[in-house]
């Protein structure tokens, strides 16, 4: 359906967690701090780019919980 990981597709969090699912609670990043979870598109991306493709695609929140 996708190529991004859910956690960074619109498509995932909009039409099929929001609307087809009808979840309405809150939706959380993965951990950003682990690296595989900054995977977008083949690379790992930076903290902040992480976090703007996690809020844009449609995470309410964004974990960063071990930042070294």
């Amino acid at each position: 359906m996708d190529a991004l990981p859910a956690g960074f597709s619109a498509k995932w969090l909009g039409p099929i967690l929001r609307d087809r699912l009808r979840f309405m609670g809150a939706v959380f990043s993965d951990d950003l701090s682990m690296a595989g979870a900054r995977r977008i598109e083949g690379r790992t991306v930076g903290f902040a780019e992480a976090t703007l493709a996690a809020l844009g695609a449609g995470c309410d929140l964004v974990l960063l919980c071990n930042q070294s």
